[in-house]
């Protein structure tokens, strides 16, 4: 009877051993999809802050400018265009993820949402890479 006590102990012993360590690969899986939210949305939000900044730089040397060269006017058009894109698909992508959270909980069919936030990553370039190209020719003519 003792041998049948202690082999009972023992497997109560290994429950909780095995539970605890469900725990804590729970809790360690929680805290992983926390941060990979969290990365998520501060790079949104830092491409919607960086764009409207772009935005209003543009905006500030359109408002102040009295002639722009062909190219300017169309680079600056072009940079804000981008610019617009990324703000935009940043702003979708907000919603999108919430959608796809809910489905993934719900264990419902998700889709696949990372092409919004390519869409938004290679516009801010696209539209950074002009702007600094734009404000450099502007620039450079200034000085010469």
């Amino acid at each position: 009877m003792k041998l049948f006590e202690e082999k009972i102990e023992s497997i109560k012993n290994d429950m909780v051993t095995q539970n605890e360590v469900y725990d804590k690969r729970m809790h360690f899986y929680n805290q992983g999809l926390g941060g990979w939210l969290n990365s998520a949305l501060e790079k949104d939000k830092t491409i919607i802050a960086l764009s409207a900044a772009e935005l209003g730089a543009i905006i500030s040397y359109f408002s102040s400018s009295k002639t722009l060269a062909s190219i300017e006017y169309h680079l600056l058009v072009f940079s804000a265009l981008f610019l617009m894109v990324a703000i935009f698909s940043s702003l979708v992508s907000f919603d999108m993820n919430k959608k796809y959270l809910m489905d993934s909980i719900c264990e419902r069919d998700v889709k696949d949402i990372g092409w919004i936030d390519r869409v938004s990553h290679y516009a801010f370039i696209f539209g950074t890479i002009l702007t600094i190209i734009n404000f450099a020719i502007i620039i450079s003519a200034k000085v010469h």
